[in-house]
Protein backbone atom coordinates (compact mmCIF):
# COMPACT_ATOMS: atom_id res chain seq x y z
CA UNK A 1 0.00 0.00 0.00
CA UNK A 2 1.51 3.36 -1.02
CA UNK A 3 1.58 6.50 1.11
CA UNK A 4 -1.33 8.11 -0.75
CA UNK A 5 -3.56 5.11 -0.05
CA UNK A 6 -2.56 5.15 3.61
CA UNK A 7 -3.44 8.84 3.87
CA UNK A 8 -6.80 8.28 2.20
CA UNK A 9 -7.60 5.44 4.58
CA UNK A 10 -6.67 7.63 7.53
CA UNK A 11 -8.93 10.40 6.25
CA UNK A 12 -11.75 7.92 5.67
CA UNK A 13 -11.31 6.68 9.23
CA UNK A 14 -11.77 10.21 10.52
CA UNK A 15 -14.99 10.55 8.53
CA UNK A 16 -16.42 7.17 9.52
CA UNK A 17 -15.57 7.03 13.21
CA UNK A 18 -15.24 10.61 14.42
CA UNK A 19 -18.87 11.73 14.50
CA UNK A 20 -18.08 14.14 17.31
CA UNK A 21 -15.00 16.14 18.22
CA UNK A 22 -13.61 14.01 21.07
CA UNK A 23 -10.14 14.20 22.58
CA UNK A 24 -8.03 11.47 24.17
CA UNK A 25 -9.51 12.32 27.59
CA UNK A 26 -13.03 11.43 26.40
CA UNK A 27 -14.20 15.05 26.36
CA UNK A 28 -16.70 15.86 23.61
CA UNK A 29 -16.40 19.35 22.15
CA UNK A 30 -19.56 21.05 20.88
CA UNK A 31 -18.64 24.72 21.37
CA UNK A 32 -16.61 26.67 18.81
CA UNK A 33 -15.11 30.11 19.42
CA UNK A 34 -14.26 31.98 16.22
CA UNK A 35 -12.03 35.04 16.41
CA UNK A 36 -12.93 37.26 13.46
CA UNK A 37 -10.30 39.96 14.05
CA UNK A 38 -7.34 40.70 16.31
CA UNK A 39 -8.13 44.43 16.35
CA UNK A 40 -9.76 46.25 19.26
CA UNK A 41 -10.91 49.78 20.05
CA UNK A 42 -10.02 49.52 23.76
CA UNK A 43 -6.72 48.75 25.48
CA UNK A 44 -7.91 46.88 28.56
CA UNK A 45 -5.19 46.22 31.12
CA UNK A 46 -5.89 42.50 31.30
CA UNK A 47 -5.99 42.03 27.54
CA UNK A 48 -3.30 43.95 25.66
CA UNK A 49 -0.47 46.48 26.10
CA UNK A 50 -1.34 50.17 26.33
CA UNK A 51 0.47 50.91 23.06
CA UNK A 52 -1.58 48.29 21.25
CA UNK A 53 -0.24 45.58 18.97
CA UNK A 54 0.91 45.05 15.42
CA UNK A 55 -2.35 44.10 13.72
CA UNK A 56 -2.61 41.28 11.23
CA UNK A 57 -2.63 42.28 7.56
CA UNK A 58 -6.03 41.83 5.93
CA UNK A 59 -4.86 39.00 3.68
CA UNK A 60 -3.71 37.03 6.72
CA UNK A 61 -7.13 36.78 8.30
CA UNK A 62 -9.80 34.35 7.20
CA UNK A 63 -12.42 35.50 4.71
CA UNK A 64 -16.14 35.17 5.41
CA UNK A 65 -16.29 32.21 3.05
CA UNK A 66 -13.37 30.48 4.78
CA UNK A 67 -14.87 31.06 8.22
CA UNK A 68 -18.24 29.73 7.07
CA UNK A 69 -16.69 26.63 5.53
CA UNK A 70 -14.78 25.83 8.72
CA UNK A 71 -17.78 26.57 10.94
CA UNK A 72 -19.79 24.13 8.81
CA UNK A 73 -17.12 21.47 9.16
CA UNK A 74 -17.16 21.81 12.96
CA UNK A 75 -20.97 21.88 12.92
CA UNK A 76 -21.27 18.70 10.89
CA UNK A 77 -19.41 16.86 13.64
CA UNK A 78 -21.51 18.07 16.53
CA UNK A 79 -20.77 21.72 17.33
CA UNK A 80 -24.00 23.36 18.46
CA UNK A 81 -22.76 26.61 19.97
CA UNK A 82 -20.66 29.14 18.06
CA UNK A 83 -19.29 32.33 19.56
CA UNK A 84 -17.81 35.20 17.57
CA UNK A 85 -14.89 36.83 19.37
CA UNK A 86 -11.89 39.07 18.68
CA UNK A 87 -10.14 41.39 19.46
CA UNK A 88 -13.40 43.22 19.17
CA UNK A 89 -15.61 41.38 16.66
CA UNK A 90 -17.77 44.39 15.81
CA UNK A 91 -14.71 45.95 14.17
CA UNK A 92 -14.91 43.34 11.41
CA UNK A 93 -16.58 45.07 8.49
CA UNK A 94 -20.04 43.74 7.58
CA UNK A 95 -20.14 41.42 10.60
CA UNK A 96 -23.92 40.83 10.28
CA UNK A 97 -23.27 39.36 6.83
CA UNK A 98 -20.85 36.83 8.32
CA UNK A 99 -23.29 35.96 11.11
CA UNK A 100 -25.99 35.38 8.53
CA UNK A 101 -23.73 33.14 6.44
CA UNK A 102 -22.80 31.01 9.45
CA UNK A 103 -26.43 30.88 10.60
CA UNK A 104 -27.52 29.59 7.19
CA UNK A 105 -24.78 26.95 7.12
CA UNK A 106 -25.26 25.92 10.77
CA UNK A 107 -29.00 26.38 11.35
CA UNK A 108 -29.26 24.48 14.63
CA UNK A 109 -26.26 26.14 16.26
CA UNK A 110 -26.79 28.85 18.86
CA UNK A 111 -24.84 31.92 17.75
CA UNK A 112 -23.37 34.17 20.43
CA UNK A 113 -20.82 36.97 20.53
CA UNK A 114 -18.42 38.47 23.05
CA UNK A 115 -18.07 42.24 22.69
CA UNK A 116 -17.15 45.43 24.51
CA UNK A 117 -20.46 46.86 23.23
CA UNK A 118 -18.99 50.13 21.94
CA UNK A 119 -20.69 49.60 18.56
CA UNK A 120 -23.59 47.52 19.79
CA UNK A 121 -26.17 50.31 19.85
CA UNK A 122 -25.90 50.52 16.04
CA UNK A 123 -25.34 46.81 15.35
CA UNK A 124 -27.66 45.04 17.80
CA UNK A 125 -30.63 45.03 15.40
CA UNK A 126 -28.86 43.82 12.22
CA UNK A 127 -26.93 41.20 14.19
CA UNK A 128 -30.11 39.86 15.74
CA UNK A 129 -31.80 39.79 12.32
CA UNK A 130 -28.83 37.78 11.01
CA UNK A 131 -29.28 35.11 13.67
CA UNK A 132 -27.25 36.23 16.69
CA UNK A 133 -29.03 35.15 19.87
CA UNK A 134 -26.80 35.75 22.91
CA UNK A 135 -24.22 38.27 24.05
CA UNK A 136 -21.36 38.37 26.51
CA UNK A 137 -20.42 41.98 27.18
CA UNK A 138 -17.12 42.91 28.78
CA UNK A 139 -18.10 45.43 31.44
CA UNK A 140 -15.65 45.77 34.30
CA UNK A 141 -16.81 48.80 36.22
CA UNK A 142 -19.81 51.01 36.95
CA UNK A 143 -17.58 54.03 37.47
CA UNK A 144 -16.64 56.23 34.50
CA UNK A 145 -13.19 57.16 35.86
CA UNK A 146 -12.35 53.53 36.63
CA UNK A 147 -13.50 52.54 33.15
CA UNK A 148 -11.06 55.04 31.69
CA UNK A 149 -8.26 53.64 33.84
CA UNK A 150 -8.98 49.98 33.11
CA UNK A 151 -9.81 50.27 29.40
CA UNK A 152 -7.42 53.20 28.75
CA UNK A 153 -10.23 54.82 26.78
CA UNK A 154 -13.07 57.11 27.92
CA UNK A 155 -15.94 55.12 26.37
CA UNK A 156 -18.16 54.21 29.32
CA UNK A 157 -21.29 55.80 27.83
CA UNK A 158 -20.91 53.87 24.56
CA UNK A 159 -20.65 50.55 26.39
CA UNK A 160 -23.66 51.26 28.59
CA UNK A 161 -25.70 52.36 25.56
CA UNK A 162 -24.85 49.06 23.90
CA UNK A 163 -25.92 47.11 26.96
CA UNK A 164 -29.23 48.97 27.12
CA UNK A 165 -29.90 48.43 23.42
CA UNK A 166 -29.19 44.69 23.64
CA UNK A 167 -31.36 44.27 26.72
CA UNK A 168 -34.32 46.10 25.21
CA UNK A 169 -34.06 43.98 22.05
CA UNK A 170 -34.39 40.83 24.14
CA UNK A 171 -30.94 39.31 23.76
CA UNK A 172 -30.92 36.43 26.21
CA UNK A 173 -28.70 35.35 27.72
CA UNK A 174 -27.16 38.78 28.24
CA UNK A 175 -24.02 38.20 30.23
CA UNK A 176 -21.90 40.97 31.76
CA UNK A 177 -18.30 39.83 32.24
CA UNK A 178 -16.37 41.65 34.95
CA UNK A 179 -12.64 40.92 35.31
CA UNK A 180 -11.88 41.67 38.95
CA UNK A 181 -8.59 43.51 39.59
CA UNK A 182 -7.28 44.44 43.00
CA UNK A 183 -7.09 48.16 43.63
CA UNK A 184 -9.15 49.00 40.57
CA UNK A 185 -12.65 47.51 40.61
CA UNK A 186 -12.63 44.78 43.26
CA UNK A 187 -14.76 46.78 45.68
CA UNK A 188 -17.52 47.14 43.09
CA UNK A 189 -18.63 43.51 43.25
CA UNK A 190 -21.70 44.22 45.45
CA UNK A 191 -22.79 47.01 43.09
CA UNK A 192 -22.64 44.56 40.18
CA UNK A 193 -24.78 42.10 42.12
CA UNK A 194 -27.35 44.87 42.52
CA UNK A 195 -27.69 45.04 38.73
CA UNK A 196 -29.38 41.63 38.85
CA UNK A 197 -32.15 42.77 41.17
CA UNK A 198 -34.59 43.94 38.50
CA UNK A 199 -33.01 42.80 35.22
CA UNK A 200 -32.21 39.44 33.67
CA UNK A 201 -28.49 40.07 33.61
CA UNK A 202 -26.05 37.23 34.16
CA UNK A 203 -23.21 39.00 35.97
CA UNK A 204 -20.03 36.90 35.94
CA UNK A 205 -16.91 37.69 37.92
CA UNK A 206 -13.73 36.54 36.18
CA UNK A 207 -10.32 35.98 37.70
CA UNK A 208 -7.52 37.96 36.10
CA UNK A 209 -5.46 35.50 34.03
CA UNK A 210 -1.81 35.73 32.96
CA UNK A 211 -1.23 36.80 29.36
CA UNK A 212 1.63 37.82 27.09
CA UNK A 213 4.51 35.83 25.65
CA UNK A 214 5.73 34.93 29.14
CA UNK A 215 3.89 36.07 32.22
CA UNK A 216 3.10 35.17 35.79
CA UNK A 217 0.25 35.72 38.19
CA UNK A 218 -0.30 39.45 38.54
CA UNK A 219 -0.46 41.36 41.86
CA UNK A 220 -3.90 42.61 40.78
CA UNK A 221 -5.23 39.04 40.84
CA UNK A 222 -8.30 38.45 43.05
CA UNK A 223 -9.62 34.92 43.49
CA UNK A 224 -13.25 34.10 42.90
CA UNK A 225 -13.54 32.95 46.51
CA UNK A 226 -12.40 36.36 47.71
CA UNK A 227 -14.93 38.12 45.48
CA UNK A 228 -17.67 35.86 46.76
CA UNK A 229 -16.78 36.61 50.38
CA UNK A 230 -16.90 40.34 49.63
CA UNK A 231 -20.39 39.99 48.17
CA UNK A 232 -21.64 37.97 51.12
CA UNK A 233 -20.08 40.44 53.55
CA UNK A 234 -22.18 43.15 51.89
CA UNK A 235 -25.31 41.26 52.94
CA UNK A 236 -26.16 39.26 49.82
CA UNK A 237 -27.06 35.58 50.10
CA UNK A 238 -25.69 33.52 47.22
CA UNK A 239 -27.70 30.36 46.62
CA UNK A 240 -26.01 27.86 44.25
CA UNK A 241 -27.83 26.89 41.07
CA UNK A 242 -27.33 23.65 39.12
CA UNK A 243 -23.95 23.72 37.37
CA UNK A 244 -23.67 22.35 33.83
CA UNK A 245 -19.88 21.98 33.95
CA UNK A 246 -19.28 25.23 32.07
CA UNK A 247 -16.78 27.90 33.07
CA UNK A 248 -19.17 29.86 35.30
CA UNK A 249 -20.47 28.41 38.55
CA UNK A 250 -23.93 30.00 38.87
CA UNK A 251 -25.65 31.49 41.91
CA UNK A 252 -28.89 33.29 42.62
CA UNK A 253 -29.66 36.04 45.11
CA UNK A 254 -33.16 35.49 46.57
CA UNK A 255 -35.54 38.11 45.21
CA UNK A 256 -33.29 39.03 42.26
CA UNK A 257 -34.29 38.45 38.65
CA UNK A 258 -30.80 37.88 37.27
CA UNK A 259 -27.97 35.53 38.18
CA UNK A 260 -24.38 35.65 39.44
CA UNK A 261 -21.49 33.53 38.22
CA UNK A 262 -17.83 33.01 39.10
CA UNK A 263 -15.30 32.02 36.44
CA UNK A 264 -12.25 30.74 38.29
CA UNK A 265 -9.81 29.61 35.61
CA UNK A 266 -6.87 30.27 37.93
CA UNK A 267 -7.94 29.07 41.37
CA UNK A 268 -10.39 26.30 40.44
CA UNK A 269 -9.95 25.39 36.79
CA UNK A 270 -12.73 23.62 34.91
CA UNK A 271 -10.59 21.77 32.38
CA UNK A 272 -12.17 18.40 33.11
CA UNK A 273 -15.42 19.56 31.52
CA UNK A 274 -13.88 21.63 28.72
CA UNK A 275 -15.90 21.49 25.50
CA UNK A 276 -14.27 24.40 23.63
CA UNK A 277 -12.68 24.55 20.22
CA UNK A 278 -10.87 27.71 19.12
CA UNK A 279 -10.30 29.19 15.67
CA UNK A 280 -7.98 32.21 15.51
CA UNK A 281 -8.49 35.13 13.14
CA UNK A 282 -5.51 34.01 11.06
CA UNK A 283 -6.85 30.51 10.64
CA UNK A 284 -5.20 28.34 13.28
CA UNK A 285 -7.10 25.74 15.26
CA UNK A 286 -6.03 25.93 18.91
CA UNK A 287 -7.02 23.23 21.38
CA UNK A 288 -6.66 25.34 24.55
CA UNK A 289 -6.29 28.99 25.53
CA UNK A 290 -2.81 28.04 26.74
CA UNK A 291 -2.08 25.58 23.95
CA UNK A 292 0.45 25.94 21.11
CA UNK A 293 -0.44 27.42 17.74
CA UNK A 294 0.31 24.51 15.42
CA UNK A 295 -2.70 23.53 13.28
CA UNK A 296 -2.65 25.94 10.32
CA UNK A 297 -6.06 25.42 8.70
CA UNK A 298 -5.72 28.50 6.51
CA UNK A 299 -2.83 26.94 4.60
CA UNK A 300 -4.90 23.83 3.96
CA UNK A 301 -7.87 25.92 2.84
CA UNK A 302 -5.88 28.10 0.49
CA UNK A 303 -3.89 25.14 -0.78
CA UNK A 304 -7.04 23.47 -2.09
CA UNK A 305 -7.36 20.97 0.75
CA UNK A 306 -10.48 18.89 1.20
CA UNK A 307 -12.83 18.84 4.19
CA UNK A 308 -11.40 15.45 5.13
CA UNK A 309 -7.89 16.91 5.22
CA UNK A 310 -9.10 19.79 7.37
CA UNK A 311 -10.89 17.36 9.70
CA UNK A 312 -7.77 15.23 10.02
CA UNK A 313 -5.66 18.27 10.94
CA UNK A 314 -8.21 19.38 13.53
CA UNK A 315 -8.51 15.94 15.08
CA UNK A 316 -4.74 15.48 15.22
CA UNK A 317 -4.43 18.74 17.14
CA UNK A 318 -7.38 17.89 19.38
CA UNK A 319 -5.67 14.58 20.21
CA UNK A 320 -2.77 16.63 21.64
CA UNK A 321 -5.00 18.49 24.08
CA UNK A 322 -3.83 18.06 27.64
CA UNK A 323 -5.99 17.01 30.57
CA UNK A 324 -5.63 20.43 32.18
CA UNK A 325 -3.80 23.65 31.42
CA UNK A 326 -0.67 24.51 33.47
CA UNK A 327 -0.97 25.74 37.05
CA UNK A 328 -1.42 29.49 36.59
CA UNK A 329 -0.52 30.31 40.18
CA UNK A 330 3.11 29.15 40.06
CA UNK A 331 6.02 30.74 38.20
CA UNK A 332 6.04 31.97 34.63
CA UNK A 333 3.53 30.64 32.13
CA UNK A 334 4.17 30.33 28.42
CA UNK A 335 1.14 31.48 26.48
CA UNK A 336 0.21 31.92 22.84
CA UNK A 337 -0.17 35.71 22.88
CA UNK A 338 -2.44 38.34 24.34
CA UNK A 339 -6.09 37.58 25.00
CA UNK A 340 -7.03 39.76 22.02
CA UNK A 341 -4.83 37.73 19.68
CA UNK A 342 -6.15 34.37 20.86
CA UNK A 343 -9.80 35.27 21.05
CA UNK A 344 -10.22 35.05 24.83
Amino acid sequence: MNSTQVQLEQLQSVRDSQLTWTDTHARTHDYLRISVTDRCNLRCRYCMPEEGLEWLAREKILSFEEITRLAGLFYDRGVRKIRFTGGEPTLRRDLPTLVGMVHERCPEAKLHMTTNALRLAELAIPLQAAGLAGLNISFDTLDRATFREMARRDRFDHTWAGIEAAYELGYRPLKLNCVVMRGLNDEEAPAFVELTRDREFDVRFLEYMPYGQQNQLQPEYVSGDETRRMIEAAGYTLEPLPWDGGPARPFHVPGHVGRIGFITAVSHHFCGACNRLRLTADGYFVNCLYGPKLADLKSILRGGGSDLELAAAIQAELDRKWAAHPDLTVGEIEVLGTMSQIGG
